[in-house]
């Protein structure tokens, strides 16, 4: 919940015209120890300041985590059922 109040402050400053630094050191006055990094705050202005709205749903490239189907199930069986010298 925190992260999202500091989204919220990070857009309101890029709103107001602010940069990074002088955003970066309202963060730092206002959350302390306690705030998101250098590196995430860079990150959310700069996306803020491209038109973005919402952070964290981006597709990932590359393979999908899993491709399990009925369809792929069954192939791996039938390939397997095939030849028993194989394993997983």
């Amino acid at each position: 919940m925190k992260e999202l109040e500091e989204r919220v402050h990070v857009k309101f400053c890029c709103k107001l015209g602010k940069n990074f630094t002088e955003t970066f050191q309202l963060l730092n006055q206002a959350y302390r120890e306690d705030r998101t990094s250098r590196t995430q705050s860079y990150e959310w202005i700069k996306g803020f300041k491209e038109g973005r709205m919402l952070f964290g749903e981006d597709p990932v490239p590359g393979r999908p985590s899993t491709s399990t189907n009925d369809d792929h199930v069954k192939r791996v069986h039938a390939v397997i059922c095939g030849n028993r010298h194989l394993t997983l």
